[in-house]
Formats: C-alpha cells, sequence, structure tokens
C-alpha cells in the first residue's frame, strides 16, 4: 500500500489485459472480486512448484519510471534488485475479428496478443528497454560492459532465469 499499511495475505490475481488486481475470497473460493488498486503500491504473487520449475515468489510494483503516463499506472516484476533494476513488463492487447467485406479473408476469430518488454533502470534512475542478450545488457549497463564481458555465463545465458541468475551474481547492493 502507498501509506505503508500492508493488507492480510489474500489469493490474487492479475489481469493483465483488462489491468486489474482480483483478490479471492477466502470464503467463496469460486467467486473472485475487483481490488481497488489505487493504493497498492506493489504486491507477491507465490507460485507453486511445477514439473518445471520450484515454487516462487514474484514480486510486482507499480511502473513509476515509465516514460509515457499510461504505463505508470501497471505493475511490473522485479526480477532483479541492485544497483541495477532488471524489471518485466507484461502487456495484452485484444485484436477484434475482422469481417469486413462478404468474401473477405481476414482474421475470423480474436486474438490475445501477448507483449513482454525488458527493462533495465540503471543506478541513475534512467530507464532502458534491453533485449536479454550479452551485447544489449553491455550496452544498457556501460559501467558493468567490462564484467559482463569477462563472465562467461554471460554468453551462454539466452533464458530469463539465466539473467536473473547472472545479475545476482555481477550486480550486488
Amino acid at each position: 500500500m502507498t501509506n505503508k499499511v500492508p493488507l492480510a495475505a489474500v489469493p490474487l490475481k492479475y489481469d493483465v489485459l483488462n489491468r486489474r488486481l482480483l483478490m479471492r475470497p477466502v470464503s467463496r473460493p469460486n467467486d473472485s472480486l475487483q481490488l481497488d488498486d489505487k493504493l497498492v503500491a506493489g504486491f507477491e504473487i507465490e507460485e507453486p512448484a511445477d514439473g518445471l520449475s520450484p515454487a516462487r515468489r514474484r514480486l510486482f510494483r507499480r511502473f513509476s519510471e515509465a516514460a509515457t503516463p499510461a504505463q505508470r499506472a501497471d505493475y511490473v516484476e522485479v526480477l532483479h534488485e541492485g544497483n541495477y533494476v532488471l524489471l518485466k513488463h507484461y502487456d495484452k492487447t485484444l485484436r477484434k475479428a475482422n469481417f469486413q467485406g462478404a468474401y473477405s479473408s481476414g482474421q475470423r476469430y480474436d486474438e490475445i496478443e501477448d507483449k513482454l518488454t525488458y527493462y533495465l533502470r540503471r543506478p541513475d534512475g534512467s530507464l532502458t528497454p534491453v533485449k536479454l542478450v550479452a551485447k544489449a545488457m553491455q550496452t544498457a549497463a556501460p559501467a558493468l560492459a567490462a564484467t559482463l564481458k569477462s563472465t562467461p555465463d554471460a554468453e551462454k545465458a539466452k533464458t530469463e532465469a539465466d539473467w536473473v541468475k547472472l545479475w545476482a551474481t555481477i550486480d550486488k547492493k
């Protein structure tokens, strides 16, 4: 909460498409309520373990550094926090079906498009969109470029988990 008062632990769901927080009351597990999130500064989601990955906590906070005012109300996942902060912004848009014309060969179904954007916030507070490749990270973090070049794991890092692990080793607060 922005007033620093934590809420009781309740099951939450972040609806990225409609940009809202939903909570599931413990007394009614099949129901969900929309949470008025104007005062919510951030939240944690506990992701249970599955066959591919262990259980983990995912921390989300407001995207206060965003360049556009519309994105400042969104939440971003904090993947790494140190001198540099690695953020993951989720965005979903609904593309409606195209039924124009009698013999239209356009898209006949609605489609939800997912877009993930990673950002690196530098110690000076500036924000840079990055791709999860070594060259982009070296450009976004010039102070750590030499360290990234000399680290053998930086060239091998392909997944988000690899980069989170790498940032944890090279950027300690």
